[in-house]
């Protein structure tokens, strides 16, 4: 045989491998699609922390095995809510006419995409970090909430810590003019914060005091476009006292920062005023753009766990 058909007949079979190649892989990911499609949810019953339902589908398989199987709880405000999955008593904000569906939530697409399991959703609408105007006791640094992070037992055996603990605070304390301060780590003793730099570092470092072995992961706010007292075209949105959400998430970010917790940067998650009806709170396709990007997030963060 010459060589011009010893290459002819190599080329040939490369060809025909490649063909072969293109077929399994679209029929795998038809099964894959099938796989993935979203089943509904079963409301849980109510209890003093309740749970939701397991992954509304299967994980994917691009995710770090470190993701699949972990428990999380959630600390965070009305942006994370959901009436019947939060603990009793709770003020919730969702379901609204467009998030009327538990799988539509931003966390229960993040379950699913990463293959963890919903420990405790801890998050109280209205609630901000450490102030509390309304007098409800609700802060994010009261015992109340940080013990909230515990997954209890259904059959009353003792609670356990989560493995992985997401943060997501602070369009309220933008919303109530909350004094942003500057982040500078430190905090007087014996005397409460007086501003959110402060109140975030007390309750950062009250999370790794009581969850030493949970993975801590911190969000900035998203993007708002409303801080529901300013019916004003200007973008982006100024509270009361003339500040935006920036001057909120640098302090977010510059603590993070100062204790080496994985920080999400919610500004790059691609939401647009057309996801957010009332300009704060998101419709469907912003839970699903939130849900994607912290997903693709949580796959830097083994490289910096220890």
């Amino acid at each position: 045989m010459d060589k011009r058909k010893r290459t002819f007949i190599t080329a040939l079979t490369a060809a025909a491998a490649a063909v072969v190649l293109v077929f399994v892989l679209l029929h795998t990911g038809s099964h894959d699609a099938e796989a993935s499609e979203i089943t509904p949810a079963v409301p849980v019953q109510a209890a003093p922390v309740q749970t939701a339902p397991a992954p509304v589908r299967a994980p994917s398989q691009t995710m770090f095995d470190w993701c699949r199987g972990k428990t999380l709880s959630i600390l965070g405000d009305s942006i994370c809510t959901f009436d019947g999955y939060i603990p009793a008593g709770y003020d919730t904000w969702y379901p609204k006419s467009y998030l009327d569906d538990i799988n539509s939530t931003w966390w229960i697409q993040f379950l699913a995409l990463t293959g963890m399991q919903l420990g405790t959703n801890d998050s109280w609408s209205g609630s901000l970090v450490s102030a509390d105007p309304d007098g409800k006791n609700n802060q994010y640094i009261t015992d109340r909430r940080l013990s909230s992070l515990m997954i209890q037992d259904p059959a009353g055996g003792p609670a356990k810590a989560p493995d992985v603990i997401l943060v997501m605070g602070g369009g309220n304390d933008f919303s109530e003019d909350i004094t942003p301060g500057t982040y500078t780590g430190t905090l007087v003793s014996g005397a409460a914060p007086s501003t959110f730099a402060e109140g975030f570092e007390y309750l950062l470092r009250s999370l790794e005091i009581r969850y030493p072995q949970s993975q801590l992961i911190v969000c900035t706010v998203p993007p708002m476009f409303s801080d529901r007292k300013d019916d004003s075209t200007t973008t982006p949105k100024h509270n009361d006292v003339g500040l935006t959400l920036e001057d909120y998430n640098v302090v977010v970010r510059a603590a993070a920062a100062a204790h080496g917790i994985p920080c999400v940067d919610m500004d790059h998650a691609g939401l647009v005023e057309a996801d957010l009806p009332d300009g704060i709170h998101h419709n469907k396709l912003g839970a699903s753009k939130m849900a994607v990007f912290i997903s693709e997030y949580l796959k830097l963060i083994p490289a910096q766990r220890p």
